[in-house]
């Protein structure tokens, strides 16, 4: 599912477990590098920024309380920052 919020010409699209329509879509619209959207694939990467001539990709991890467990545990979230985009894709917890 990809939620869009636009902002004059700035869209962030949020994109929740995404799917294989969800990636091509990405690679279509945005042409992003494969190997990016291969991390987008996998969970458990390092937190990392690739840096390319028109957008940024990060992968980054924040602290979450998992309330059923009690415990803390890490949340991944992928980002590509472009000039007039925003795009963020994370899972449901």
């Amino acid at each position: 599912m990809i939620e869009t919020i636009q902002h004059g010409s700035l869209k962030w699209q949020h994109i929740t477990n995404p799917t294989e329509k969800d990636y091509a879509f990405l690679m279509d619209t945005y042409h992003f590098h494969p190997l990016d959207i291969e991390d987008c694939h996998e969970t458990n990467h390092r937190p990392k920024i690739d840096e390319y001539d028109d957008y940024y990709f990060l992968i980054l991890h924040f602290p979450y309380f998992d309330k059923a467990k009690k415990f803390v545990r890490i949340s991944e979230v992928k980002l590509f920052w472009g000039k007039d985009f925003v795009i963020t894709i994370g899972k449901a917890h």
